[in-house]
């Protein structure tokens, strides 16, 4: 299914909300610091344009605020175009999740990322 990720929702994405969550290893205690991304898929090509996705990064802390994504909302500022390096789909004890190795911001129009995929 990994073949047909970008297929089914593109390469681009607009960040809606972001969150950290930590979860600890019951083995090592090590906790272990990750972030959420909610998207919406925005490429009008994707089989699943317009739905709203999470997609979790492990091992890192959002690179968005909690101010920026307010001033998103109020329209002060432009909305935030991510891609995610690595996107994969896992499978596990009846759940599903779609992870990522990293986020990043991209300096394209939501326009621009509509028409990018």
């Amino acid at each position: 299914m990994d073949k047909e990720l970008q297929r089914i929702i593109g390469s681009t994405f607009l960040v809606s909300a972001v969150e950290e969550v930590a979860s600890t290893d019951p083995k090592t205690g090590q906790v272990t610091k990750s972030s959420v991304y909610t998207v919406r898929v925005i490429a009008k090509k994707a089989k699943a344009f317009r739905e709203l996705i999470q997609i979790k990064v492990k091992n890192s802390v959002p690179i968005l605020d909690d101010e920026e994504l307010d001033k998103v909302m109020l329209q002060v500022a432009k909305p935030i175009i991510l891609r995610f390096d690595n996107i994969a789909h896992y499978a596990f004890m009846g759940g599903e999740s779609l992870n990522a190795s990293r986020a990043e911001r991209v300096n394209i129009t939501v326009q621009e990322a509509m028409e990018h995929d």
